[in-house]
């Protein structure tokens, strides 16, 4: 289970560091930091499910889960967001991120779903 988390935590540093120096909007990066975050989320929950552990490690096994599947969703709906943009044209400014009615009440943070 370990070898499974470095890997998929190392290959999501490589790819943090590597959209860092990206241009705003590569779809490409968008959509490897999803499936990134994704790969570290499964893990964080095939840990959680392991038998014997104590509920405050599972607690906070899930809470990490959790944190990168929302992450995840996040750059899958940046993804979908940029390839829309390109596909009405690409030459004006994207529109901003999607925001849900909940979300626009509470300061209007950008929506992941």
């Amino acid at each position: 289970m370990v070898a499974l988390w470095e890997t998929a935590y190392r290959e999501y540093g490589v790819v943090s560091d590597r959209l860092n120096a990206s241009v705003p909007g590569d779809v490409a990066m968008a959509e490897r930091m999803a499936r990134a975050s994704q790969a570290v989320a499964v893990v964080w929950r095939e840990m959680a499910d392991e038998p014997e552990l104590p509920w405050w490690f599972v607690a906070g096994l899930g809470a990490a889960a959790q944190a990168f599947e929302y992450q995840s969703r996040d750059w899958s709906a940046r993804a979908r967001h940029s390839r829309e943009a390109a596909a009405v044209g690409g030459t004006s400014p994207p529109r901003p991120y999607p925001v849900s009615a909940r979300r626009a009440k509470h300061g209007g943070v950008p929506d992941a779903v």
